[in-house]
């Protein structure tokens, strides 16, 4: 019964399309008042059709050939008026397929200044977003997807063989089944750090063009790239500096003091000024807790001729 009703729904769409005659209006407004399940029905063959027009016309054209395909095996079409047969098979078959389209799931996290949290998804797959991260998780039949607007988010993957999780991090791309990995989108660069499994890494500098395959990283092991495809370093990385924001630490390894200073100030509220420019790429390396702010100023000191006055939330360097 059920099926009969998606398919009168579907030719109602199809001619409504086409233009409808006096005579098929009054039948049609006689069909939808019959039962609600009519309503719901025309409603959802006319969002399958909204779908269908708003995809790329490149996709449309593959999409059409292949929905036309799978719906003639549909015996109603069969007896379809021939103006409206090619309509209402493409209908038929984005019907079918429409719902790979539309999130199962979907919701947007941002996290604040300071400001850390933990999330478990649907599927058992767990997060922990760092401070100032924002992103968004959509689940399909067919896949998982996460946009990663920018942050840093730990991932903690469950492994679903029908469903590969897909992180979009810029222009990367990175594809797993089920694994343990840090993600960071920070200033147009990309970092993808492995803690256990396997993490497959692609990049895409056009959106019509398939991603081109980078890498694959196995554990220990790390990428960091730009959005305009440029690989900075493609190696080994210690397991513990992993996102060690999580437990509120933060691990310098040869970074530059204004990247250090940058990364102290997603977690308190500090303005910086360096007025003598020579110490903005001064390399530094150390281990310290994400609050010990006076502790990373006492060490560069002692290691440069520098002078910090600090006032408040503002530090100078000169």
């Amino acid at each position: 019964m059920k099926d009969k009703i998606k398919d009168k729904a579907i030719h109602w769409v199809a001619c409504k399309k086409e233009g409808l005659t006096f005579e098929q209006e009054k039948e049609f407004e006689i069909w939808l008042k019959e039962d609600e399940e009519h309503q719901k029905a025309f409603e959802e063959a006319n969002l399958v059709y909204s779908i269908f027009q708003n995809i790329p016309k490149n996709h449309t054209q593959t999409l059409s050939k292949n929905a036309l395909k799978e719906a003639k095996k549909i015996k109603f079409i069969e007896k379809t008026v021939k103006p409206f047969i090619e309509m209402v098979a493409i209908l038929c078959g984005l019907f079918i397929g429409y719902k790979f389209f539309i999130p199962e799931y979907e919701k947007d996290y941002k996290t604040q200044f300071s400001s850390l949290k933990q999330e478990i998804l649907p599927d058992g797959s767990k997060l922990s977003i760092d401070t100032k991260s924002n992103l968004q998780i959509e689940y399909f039949k067919d896949k998982r997807k996460v946009f990663l607007e920018n942050g840093q988010v730990l991932f903690e993957v469950a492994k679903d063989k029908s469903r590969p999780f897909i992180i979009s991090s810029g222009k990367t791309s990175i594809e797993v089944v089920g694994t343990k990995f840090e993600v960071k989108n920070l200033e147009h660069i990309t970092t993808v750090s492995v803690e256990e499994g396997v993490v497959k890494v692609s990049f895409n500098n056009h959106t019509l063009l398939p991603n081109q395959d980078i890498s694959l990283l196995k554990k220990g092991e790390k990428i960091v790239i730009s959005d305009l495809g440029k690989i900075t370093y493609l190696g080994k990385t210690d397991i513990e500096e992993i996102a060690p924001w999580r437990n509120d630490e933060l691990i310098f390894r040869k970074i530059t003091l204004k990247e250090a200073f940058d990364t102290f100030s997603r977690y308190q509220d500090l303005k910086v000024e360096f007025q003598n420019k020579n110490f903005e790429n001064k390399l530094f390396s150390g281990k310290f807790n994400t609050l010990e702010i006076d502790k990373f100023l006492f060490a560069i000191q002692k290691i440069y001729p520098i002078k910090i006055v600090k006032s408040e939330n503002k530090i100078t360097v000169n």
